[in-house]
């Protein structure tokens, strides 16, 4: 391991690879926990349990509940498409 590796954030220490991918997944999608919620199909209260690492879901849940987060646009792919749909 190379010494000017910045440390890991303690935030990120103690969650497992979900709750990490999922809060960074959402954050770039710029989502809060409501609106991943209602797209991945679950309760606020389970993204919120599942992104502090105080619940896990079964592997075929992750893949599925992931597998709608990758589904939505970036908002940056957003901007893009409304700006290559207007007419010139």
């Amino acid at each position: 391991m190379s010494d000017d590796l910045p440390p890991i954030p303690k935030r990120y220490q103690k969650r497992g690879p979900f709750a990490t991918l999922l809060r960074e997944e959402r954050a770039r999608l710029g989502l809060n926990q409501h609106e991943a919620a209602r797209i991945m199909g679950v309760s606020d209260r389970t993204v919120e349990m599942w992104e502090t690492d105080k619940n896990q879901p079964l592997a075929i849940t992750q893949e599925g509940a992931l597998a709608r987060l990758y589904a939505q646009p970036s908002p940056v792919s957003q901007k893009v498409l409304t700006e290559c749909e207007q007419p010139t």
